[in-house]
Order: C-alpha cells, then sequence, then structure tokens
C-alpha cells in the first residue's frame, strides 16, 4: 500500500479522529486522537518524533517498557533519577526514575507501539499507540 501520495486515506483518517490537535513544535503530530487505551496520531516522517515516558521503580517492581517494529523506527532511551542525591546516599527509595523513549520513524506505514507498565513482572497496564507515519 502506497501512502505517500494517497492523499485520500489521509483525509478519510483525519475525519475518524473525534479530537484533532495540531503542534508547531519539534514533535509533530498532525492529528491526535486519545482515549483510556488507544493513542492514534498521524506523524510527518520529515521531521516528526515521538515521545513516551513511564516511570521505573525497581526496589518497589515498576516497570516500564515499549514494544515497537523495529525496522520502521529509530528509538533512544533516557534515564532520568528523581532523587538523584539519595542515590548518592545509600538511602532505600533512591531508585525511582523516570525513563524517556524517544521514535524517529524510519519509513512510511501503519504501526503499532505498545506501551507496557509492570508491578512485580505482572502487566499492569498495556496502551496501545498507532502511529501513521506519512
Amino acid at each position: 500500500m502506497n501512502i505517500e501520495n494517497n492523499d485520500s486515506m489521509v483525509a478519510s483518517l483525519l475525519r475518524m479522529f473525534k479530537n484533532i490537535y495540531y503542534s508547531c513544535r519539534r514533535f509533530i503530530i498532525i492529528a491526535l486522537h486519545r482515549n483510556n487505551r488507544t493513542v492514534d496520531a498521524i506523524i510527518d516522517i520529515r521531521n516528526g518524533e515521538i515521545k513516551l515516558s513511564g516511570t521505573i521503580y525497581a526496589s518497589v517492581g515498576y516497570d516500564h517498557k515499549i514494544v515497537y517494529p523495529k525496522d520502521a523506527f529509530l528509538v533512544t532511551e533516557k534515564f532520568k533519577y528523581t532523587s538523584p542525591e539519595l542515590m548518592k546516599e545509600g538511602m532505600c527509595g533512591g531508585d525511582e526514575a523516570i525513563v524517556e523513549y524517544t521514535l524517529e520513524p524510519r519509513k512510511r506505514g501503519l504501526f503499532r507501539v505498545y506501551e507496557k507498565r509492570y508491578f512485580r513482572g505482572k502487566l499492569e497496564n498495556r496502551i496501545l499507540h498507532r502511529y501513521l507515519v506519512v
């Protein structure tokens, strides 16, 4: 399916979204619809990027992962501890961190990315992100 020059398909997808938001920042999303379990977005391949984030708290048992098509996105992960001073002092509970994933699209198409949140090894929540890269 060639979606590079298929304006009618993009227009019909835009009509499907109930809430449309426009953004002018580097994180370019042409359209966005979000409910509790699904995120739909149309992204420009030239300068669009997707940012997802979650909390990791290893000593308590919280974990956050994403599952994505490896050939469709280049992914970078950044970890930032919320209380780095507690880590230095060796205190308990200082290992809470925010992980930020940046997904850069590498090809056009319709892709599914799953955001999974775990508590003590059990899946607690799963959010489906559907991205149409044009």
